[in-house]
């Protein structure tokens, strides 16, 4: 290969100025740098050393016949000033030469030793060694020219004819290495296998489809079994974020149990217990049964829901204790939840008008929770003033869902104005 310009680069990438695919060799890898009438040879990444005659270096100012190695390629420089020398040899059919010279400004060319006079001979009919010395010295002269030009362009037409081979058998053969390339189906089920190890489930189903077309007995039957076990995959891994949530749900139902149900099992905590776990199955129960991962939360939630079953009693009325119990347990929640605790009573007082009890706590309620609720406002308000908008948002955004009641609207309405104003 010539070197017809400044710096010239050989690596694997097409943005080489010689793109050479093969085992070992990067994008970039090396480049040949003109310096004071010679060629610098230099790996291209900062750091990196290169072999030049079986020597690790950072650089080298190459000289006529230097061997540059990359793996399995050697590079032979041919100076464009001294005699060509012979191709390397490969050690194994592995091994490939390319050879390189640097075209100086008078002129230069790639090179390979001449073909001998006999080989002259030969060309020319035989002709005896006495009558070539009866030829005209400058005949004889031009005639050996021509022929080491003739020479070093056939040789250099056919090492590069080789070396395109090659480099296209590589190329083919990585193509078509996980390539759905005609086969026999068990190498369709063995190909797929890898693919699914190599976490690629989509082309691992195509490529069983064609294992399918021809395939019989067992090895149908092992295609049949993997198409069905990455299908049910693909559907697990959608499902995944659905499973995440039904587990973090089944956790608060096991730290609910922890907190209430360690000691006696009660009425009212176990009444609300059961009817926590009706609420998990009828939203998880499909969904965890057809997962992998599903399937022990819901046998966590299962036995939960049996264990308190008959104490819950929840074929029975509702009865004041049940109430209050609730009414406690949604208050010492870190965010208090003033709307599903005020939801509960009204529903119970409206069931039972003699309530007084439950009646009495409602008033209680309204006058506890506006005195936390302006507590949450106030913090919300110096969370604005220090610039902190995200907080200030998410506060506002867990008041909202769990805390407000139409009786605070008045309260929350101007915060509401300043965190969007604020943004």
């Amino acid at each position: 290969m010539p070197i017809w310009h400044g710096t010239f680069v050989l690596g694997a990438d097409r943005a080489a100025d010689v793109q050479v695919a093969w085992p070992g060799v990067r994008p970039q890898h090396l480049r040949f740098v003109p310096v004071e009438g010679m060629v610098r040879v230099e790996p291209v990444a900062a750091g990196a050393t290169i072999e030049v005659n079986g020597e690790q270096l950072f650089s080298k100012d190459l000289r006529d016949g230097d061997v540059i190695t990359i793996g399995a390629l050697q590079i032979r420089w041919v100076d464009a000033q001294a005699r060509p020398l012979a191709p390397v040899r490969a050690a194994s059919p592995a091994r490939a030469a390319v050879q390189a010279a640097n075209t100086m400004p008078s002129g230069g060319r790639a090179g390979v030793a001449p073909p001998s006079a006999a080989s002259r001979s030969a060309r020319k009919g035989g002709r005896s060694a006495k009558g070539a010395a009866k030829e005209d010295p400058r005949e004889r002269a031009r005639s050996e020219r021509s022929g080491r030009r003739s020479g070093a362009s056939s040789w250099g037409i056919v090492s590069a004819a080789v070396m395109v081979v090659m480099l296209l058998g590589y190329g083919l053969l990585q193509h078509f290495k996980n390539s759905t390339w005609p086969s026999s189906p068990q190498h369709y089920v063995d190909l797929a296998r890898e693919q699914l190890g190599n976490r690629q489930p989509e082309r691992a189903l195509a490529t069983l489809a064609f294992a399918l077309k021809d395939a019989t007995g067992a090895v149908r039957v092992q295609a049949e079994q993997l198409d069905a076990d990455i299908r049910q995959l693909l559907l697990e891994t959608a499902a995944m974020p659905k499973v995440l949530v039904a587990r973090t749900e089944s956790d608060k139902l096991r730290e609910f149990t922890a907190r209430y149900l360690k000691a006696a099992a009660g009425r009212p905590a176990a009444r609300e217990l059961v009817r926590r776990c009706d609420r998990w199955l009828a939203s998880y129960r499909d969904l965890c049964a057809n997962h992998s991962d599903g399937k022990e939360p819901l046998r966590a939630v299962e036995e939960l829901r049996g264990r308190f079953a008959a104490v819950a009693q929840l074929d029975t009325a509702e009865e004041v204790a049940d109430v209050m119990f609730f009414v406690e347990e949604r208050l010492g929640l870190r965010w208090r939840d003033y709307k599903a605790a005020l939801a509960r009573i009204d529903a119970f007082a409206e069931a039972n008008p003699g309530a007084a009890e439950v009646v009495q706590k409602r008033t209680e309620l309204l006058v506890e929770g506006e005195k936390w609720l302006r507590g949450k406002l106030d913090n919300i308000g110096h969370l604005i003033e220090r610039g902190d908008v995200t907080n200030a948002k998410r506060d506002l955004e867990e008041i909202e869902l769990k805390v407000l009641v139409p009786a605070w609207e008045p309260l929350v309405a101007p915060v509401r104005a300043r965190v969007a104003a604020a943004r």
